[in-house]
């Protein structure tokens, strides 16, 4: 009975790990942008089974640990970031972006949230580009929302290169940008991970009552 308990608790947990998958990563870059009206751009393939959940991510401005570990220092400019899907030989359509809003992660001079994070689920398998650009640096695009060019605009003192954050922390041109795909564990995984703990509790229970 004992070990009946034991395999069935090792069997809900060995079935919950594939629901707890490590991530597929696509990019995880660091660079210097030597031009701010420059634009990064970061193609990938994407498949559903990677990972449900898109997400973008960038350290440059408030720094921060990436998805490989690897810590950033905060300095560089303020990010904006761009979702197209790009199929070959078609027209590249803006699926999403993101300046600063949600990012969680503050300048330390000015308390200020701006990197980027975006997070897109339910895209169908296929060709992908995220471009990166300094803020304001914008895609031009027709009413379909497809690429059509880029307006040129930057805004100098707003954390660009040649300007200081609130007049008191120079920026450079440093960017750090993570790209990869994962799934949200759904409600049911953290039912079987804890079904399969509290039957591995039961057993050690057992187990010291019997000795």
């Amino acid at each position: 009975m004992k070990n009946t308990l034991y395999l069935l608790t090792a069997l809900v947990l060995i079935g919950a790990l594939p629901l707890l998958a490590s991530p597929v990563i696509y990019h995880s870059s660091t660079g210097i942008m030597d031009d701010e009206t420059a634009i990064i751009a970061f193609p990938f393939t994407y498949s559903p089974s990677d990972g449900s959940v898109l997400t973008i991510r960038t350290y440059g401005w408030g720094g921060g640990t990436d998805i490989n570990g690897d810590v950033h220092s905060p300095g560089g400019f303020d990010p904006q970031v761009f979702l197209f899907s790009t199929p070959f030989l078609s027209p590249q359509t803006l699926i999403g972006e993101n300046d600063d809003a949600g990012c969680g992660i503050s300048g330390a001079q000015s308390g200020e949230c701006w990197d980027a994070f975006l997070q897109s689920s339910g895209l169908a398998a296929g060709q992908y580009t995220v471009y990166l650009t300094v803020y304001n640096q914008d895609p031009n695009l027709n009413g379909s929302d497809q690429l059509t060019g880029w307006d040129g605009d930057v805004d100098p003192g707003n954390g660009n290169f040649d300007s200081v954050e609130w007049g008191a922390n120079p920026r450079t041109g440093f960017w750090a940008i993570d790209i990869y795909a994962s799934d949200v564990p759904e409600p049911s995984t953290y039912f079987l991970i804890g079904t399969g703990l509290l039957g591995l509790a039961a057993w050690r229970r057992r187990t010291r009552r019997s000795d």
